[in-house]
């Protein structure tokens, strides 16, 4: 009989990933307020580069609502997999304790 190898994963591991993920994640902010102006100067460098600071940390905000919405996407596929799991882990213990009436 030729045995395919176990395949899984250690759900307190995955769990602890994804709870280091999404901390990582929260941790990622950006103080600067994309509504700030110069008052002071026009001069095209400096308002260039506001300008620049805003679209990047606009893009931040956007990059954690994504990365949120993975992580999200992540734990869901994770608690699924446990869950059939579980059932394979089920049907296998009701299969394998030798021959089994037929049920109607």
């Amino acid at each position: 009989m030729n045995l395919m190898p176990e395949v899984g994963i250690n759900f307190d591991v995955f769990r602890s990933n994804v709870d280091n993920l999404r901390s990582s994640a929260s941790n990622l902010e950006s103080s600067i307020k994309t509504s700030r102006t110069f008052d002071k100067t026009n001069i095209s460098p400096f308002i260039d580069d506001l300008e620049n600071i805003i679209q990047a940390a606009e893009l931040i905000d956007k990059y954690k609502t994504l990365l949120n919405e993975d992580i999200n996407t992540l734990e869901h596929v994770g608690e699924q997999m446990r869950q059939n799991d579980e059932e394979l882990a089920n049907r296998n213990n009701y299969v394998s304790h030798g021959p089994q009436p037929l049920r109607n």
